[in-house]
């Protein structure tokens, strides 16, 4: 047994995925993915249904400016997180982005589908989906990644793998410090710390 990134008991090979996760991540930093130009994003601010909060602002800005592959938004319940997963999905496809939601589970799902409308699928449907029809993502995706801290670490590997063969930008929102998977590793807080991260 091996200790994960958050000090937890775990197997070996449950510990090389979770820095097999974190590697991916560092991988991408500032590669250039889904970057907004300064115009466009002001233009989907000012269209938001209400006044982003300064730090739902600095989040947006954050993650639709950076060019990194991967960014993390560290958020507690309560904070508008769906909403500023709304505004990002705004932000995203008024730049001409194609917006697609995943969770680990089916009422987040809904939250993203019904509240940022985001089309989303949980997943391990979209991992299934994408390995037996051997798909990929589009040109010029962004994926949003919700309860990013519930995430199992060997399906999150697995995305982000497919992602990043597709040019495709993961935003994993999340709260660090909430319950995680069973087969989760911590990976979220360990890629906040590594990857500029927003709250």
């Amino acid at each position: 047994m091996l200790r994960t990134v958050e000090n937890r008991m775990t197997t070996a090979d449950l510990v090389s995925c979770e820095r097999r996760v974190i590697a991916s991540a560092i991988s991408r930093v500032g590669e250039g993915t889904a970057v907004v130009d300064e115009r466009s994003l002001s233009r989907a601010l000012a269209a938001a249904d209400r006044p982003l909060t300064d730090e739902q602002a600095a989040a947006v800005r954050g993650v639709t400016t950076s060019g990194n592959g991967v960014d993390v938004i560290e958020a507690l319940a309560g904070t508008g997180k769906t909403f500023t997963a709304g505004t990002i999905r705004h932000v995203y496809e008024d730049a001409g982005y194609h917006v697609i939601g995943m969770a680990p589970t089916g009422r987040a799902v809904r939250e993203l589908a019904e509240e940022a409308g985001i089309a989303a699928w949980t997943i391990d449907r979209a991992l299934i989906s994408t390995e037996r029809f051997d798909a990929t993502f589009a040109p010029r995706t962004v994926i949003v990644l919700d309860e990013a801290g519930m995430a199992a670490t060997r399906r999150t590997e697995r995305l982000l793998e497919l992602a990043a063969a597709a040019d495709a930008k993961v935003i994993a929102i999340g709260d660090s410090g909430q319950l995680a998977s069973v087969q989760a590793g911590g990976w979220l807080r360990a890629v906040g710390e590594r990857v500029a991260r927003a709250r």
